[in-house]
């Protein structure tokens, strides 16, 4: 077993020979060997020891096809997960070969016609048989009956599975499945029963108990009760009234519903009197927990609830969510919401996550063109635009002494740990690179003004530019397309600065004054002699 890289490096003669012995070696070992050699090139052969395959590199040399040829049999094709296309499979005689089974988890493609005098056996735990090509056709299975044909079906033009009598498919179906899971039921008569009866009577032999289809009507036939069953138990049913029993076997209600196992039961009652529609959670005591849908009014109504639906408690308690038995959510009783906690005491909304996952993802999927398509606005209604006051704070908590890893203020300002900032500036990303302009009279025309905000609450002095300014001197380091806040109707967007671009022209006006600088002390170097 030997690989190589197919390329001679210069060296002494033993080397050299020794280096081409080796690559003769891994030429006559088909580069074998547990893992894949570390060079390879479109068209190259691997055997692979660690698995017994022949495997070819493709043509793009990103991926090894494996060869059906066997390395450690004689006269062996393994198909594994493969296809075999052709064709003929086989010869005409004894001689030429005669292909009796395919074990493979492949496809077996028959272009013409499939006679088998026994059975077909499709083995495996998935087995698929397909018929049709893909192309317009009608293609079926026909069961030849001796008095009567039946067919399974495609009806192409109709894309319909038909079951039907005879052998072509479309005519006197019985049971017709569109593309939209749509199940039709036909019949020549204009009335369709699915009877019910002892196992071999005759069809009709016991015309009471049905479900049958008649004109635009679709009917439920008993001359009693109906009974549904669950492992040779009663589940539900309904009785000759009308009434709908769960869990027992004499409804009173429209729906009457019974749990002895403990957990909370359920009962629809509508008397008419309410001029909302509702569900109680009831238990022996009192109601617990109520959905309402109506205008309001009553017991439990409320002017608010008009035309919404309803879902909490009226005593004083939390609601709570659970998911296969176990807490996911709570809304305690001062509003305050939990998510993967119990706790709901430090926060309006807590959020805890244990998995690797965020916690809260939010996207929106809105057109920019059409307005600002903002993932979340954050309110702040206290103190507005000044340095004391945290908007938002990102906090380290895993010891249970929360620090601030970035703090946003209320004025917008960013307080963390600055020699983590980065900007992205991987070349793979940037087009047109080029050397930037000089920038030292661009820098030397911009005025430096110091200002305060029209809504700052402190007394703090700030430099900075002017974008109107800037813009006559620079355009390309003003934002023109508009700040976060909407301009007054008739004025144009709020302009802002790049000050990342600015600091950067900076740079460059620094490295023109250091060349400045350096022919300057050359000129004085030359006087000095």
């Amino acid at each position: 077993m030997a690989q190589h890289d197919y390329v001679i490096a210069n060296a002494s003669g033993a080397t050299v020979r020794a280096d081409i012995n080796n690559m003769a070696l891994a030429i006559s070992s088909n580069n074998s060997g547990s893992s894949e050699p570390g060079t390879t090139y479109a068209y190259e052969w691997w055997i692979d020891t660690g698995n017994n395959l022949l495997k070819l590199r493709n043509s793009a040399n990103n991926a090894w096809i494996t060869m059906p040829f066997s390395i450690t049999a004689n006269n062996t094709v393994d198909v594994n997960g493969g296809t075999i296309d052709g064709a003929v499979i086989g010869g005409s005689s004894a001689a030429a070969g005669t292909f009796t089974t395919l074990t493979a988890s492949g496809t077996l493609g028959v272009s013409g016609l499939l006679t088998a005098n026994a059975n077909i056996t499709l083995a495996g735990t998935t087995p698929t048989l397909t018929i049709g090509d893909g192309g317009a056709e009608d293609t079926k299975i026909v069961f030849d009956g001796n008095a009567q044909d039946y067919y399974i079906g495609l009806d192409d033009s109709a894309d319909d599975l038909v079951i039907g009598r005879g052998s072509a498919v479309g005519t006197t179906p019985n049971i017709e499945i569109n593309s939209s899971n749509d199940i039709h039921f036909s019949s020549a008569d204009s009335d369709v029963k699915f009877y019910f009866g002892s196992a071999g009577g005759a069809f009709g032999s016991n015309s009471s108990h049905n479900v049958r289809a008649s004109g635009n009507d679709f009917m439920f036939n008993s001359v009693a009760n109906y009974i549904y069953e669950v492992g040779g138990a009663e589940k539900m049913r309904i009785d000759s009234s009308g009434n709908v029993g769960i869990g027992t076997d004499s409804p009173t209600k429209k729906l009457h519903v019974v749990e002895t196992s403990g957990y909370p039961i359920a009962r629809f009652q509508e008397d008419g009197a309410s001029l909302y529609s509702k569900l109680d959670v009831e238990n022996a005591n009192s109601t617990a927990a109520v959905v309402v849908m109506g205008t309001g009014g009553g017991s439990v109504g409320n002017s608010a609830w008009a035309n919404n639906a309803v879902f909490g408690t009226i005593s004083n308690a939390n609601v709570v969510l659970l998911q296969n038995d176990t807490e996911r959510m709570r809304i305690d009783t001062s509003g305050n919401v939990g998510i993967g906690t119990t706790d709901t005491t430090v926060a309006k909304t807590h959020i805890v996550e244990s998995e690797s996952r965020d916690c809260l993802r939010l996207t929106n999927t809105r057109n920019p063109s059409s307005s600002a398509p903002y993932v979340a606005t954050f309110g702040f209604n206290y103190q507005p635009n000044n340095g004391t006051s945290t908007f938002l704070a990102c906090q380290d908590d895993l010891d249970g002494s929360p620090t601030n890893r970035l703090v946003i203020l209320s004025n917008g300002g960013i307080a963390n740990y600055q020699s983590n900032d980065s900007n992205l500036s991987d070349a793979r990303l940037k087009t047109d690179i080029q050397d930037a302009p000089n920038a030292l009279d661009i820098i030397n025309n911009l005025k430096v003004r110091t200002f305060k905000y029209h809504d700052q609450t402190d007394e703090k002095i700030h430099t900075g530019l002017i974008a109107q300014e800037t813009e006559t001197v620079d355009l390309s380091l003003v934002n023109q397309d508009g700040w976060a806040d909407k301009a007054p109707d008739g004025e144009e967007p709020y302009k802002s600065i790049y000050n990342t671009d600015l600091m950067f022209k900076m740079l460059k006006a620094m490295q023109e004054q250091q060349e400045q600088i350096e022919a300057l002390k050359a000129e004085v170097d030359k006087l000095k002699g």
